[in-house]
């Protein structure tokens, strides 16, 4: 029996994510029906509720434990899922006050969210493409020459740079990118948290949580990124795997408030307007971890300059998404003495750092957690 249990926090269909933007404005469910009926006479809150709420059935073929497939809920979905979107711009309903309306941005995103996973069929799809991620891509004996341009390209950069996934799990980082961020090789990059974006954030004892000078300015436009960028494939089973991880590690570690970002985030209320990700971030050079104070740091502005986006082709032929990320400083925000492409710090400046010669056991990225792995290997291609 596998054991995918996604915990509290789980979106396990679209129908869900509709729920949550509805719930969280106060609009109530018979409101909506009554809107939608101007535009479908024959809508009703049966089919409101199957298109809100998740079925369990055996699901696909393997019959997997945990599947949801709500396909009861399916034909009724295509015929008015975007008047739902508009009864939530409205700035009142039902006599209530909407509270916020939808914008129109946010409404866009919702129908894309709906148009890329409101069949079974896609969600399938978008798991088999994820499947194909794999450490061991651009590290080996037999990478391609479309992984080894993405590895050169990485090697020519002499600013702090990474090469991530789709999911935010970095396959390699350079020297630069390190000791930007004080991390120790050695001591730091062998366990999985240290090889995802957000993850490594959320370690009360790893660099990336010490050296922002504010959680909060700096976490909550993470996490919308981070839904931004994973929405396309947000029912996913490594997407809801991943999320639950998430959600178990920043409680473990104290940070409760990714919950409500979390909850903030994909129901567009969190209080942030999207911009340039600019950083304050701690510095302390080479200086030995026992001797880093809350004194005796320089602080270094720095922001993800540049984003050159890779596709690469799986051997089944699917395209596999992937990205370096480039920091720099930003304008007028030089640090006197100190270049972003010559940090000191305890990694080679020449050097790429790659996961898979940490992953030992072969268990850091999502794909081969393993009941991840076992719903993987069960699915059709």
């Amino acid at each position: 029996m596998i054991n995918l249990n996604f915990g509290d926090y789980d979106i396990p269909h679209v129908g869900v994510l509709y729920r949550l933007n509805r719930e969280k404005r106060r609009v109530k469910g018979a409101d909506v029906v009554n809107f939608v009926k101007q535009a479908h006479p024959h809508a009703n809150a049966s089919g409101l509720t199957a298109f809100e709420h998740a079925i369990p059935t055996n699901g696909a073929s393997n019959g997997h434990a945990g599947k949801h497939e709500p396909a009861p809920a399916r034909a009724k979905r295509s015929r008015y899922f975007d008047t739902y979107i508009q009864a939530l711009q409205q700035p009142d309903l039902g006599g209530a006050r909407v509270n916020p309306p939808l914008g129109d941005d946010e409404a866009e995103a919702l129908q894309s969210i709906y148009m890329h996973n409101h069949r079974a069929a896609q969600i399938h799809e978008q798991e088999l493409e994820l499947a194909a991620l794999d450490y061991g891509n651009i590290r080996g004996a037999h990478v391609t020459p479309a992984f080894q341009r993405m590895v050169d390209r990485l090697a020519e950069e002499s600013r702090p740079a990474c090469i991530m996934d789709n999911l935010w799990f970095v396959h390699a980082m350079n020297g630069p990118m390190l000791n930007l961020f004080g991390i120790d090789p050695a001591r730091h990059l062998g366990r999985w948290e240290a090889w995802h974006s957000l993850a490594a954030k959320f370690l009360v004892h790893s660099p990336l949580f010490k050296v922002h000078i504010s959680m909060n300015l700096n976490y909550p436009p993470a996490v919308d990124f981070f839904f931004k960028e994973i929405s396309r494939h947000l029912f996913a089973v490594q997407t809801r795997a991943l999320l639950a991880e998430l959600h178990r590690l920043s409680a473990e570690n104290g940070i409760t408030l990714f919950d409500r970002w979390w909850e903030q985030t994909v129901t567009f209320q969190l209080p942030w307007a999207f911009e340039d990700m600019r950083r304050e971030i701690r510095y302390w050079g080479g200086l030995p971890h026992e001797e880093r104070t809350a004194e005796n740091y320089t602080i270094i502005r720095a922001w993800a300059d540049a984003r050159h986006d890779f596709t690469v082709e799986s051997l089944c032929g699917r395209p596999m998404h992937y990205w370096l990320s480039i920091w720099d400083t930003p304008p007028n925000g030089e640090t006197p003495g100190i270049s972003i492409t010559e940090l000191d710090g305890y990694a080679d400046n020449r050097q790429i750092y790659f996961a898979a010669d940490y992953d030992v056991d072969h268990n850091f990225h999502v794909n081969t957690w393993p009941d991840v792995w076992a719903y993987l290997e069960g699915l059709d291609v």
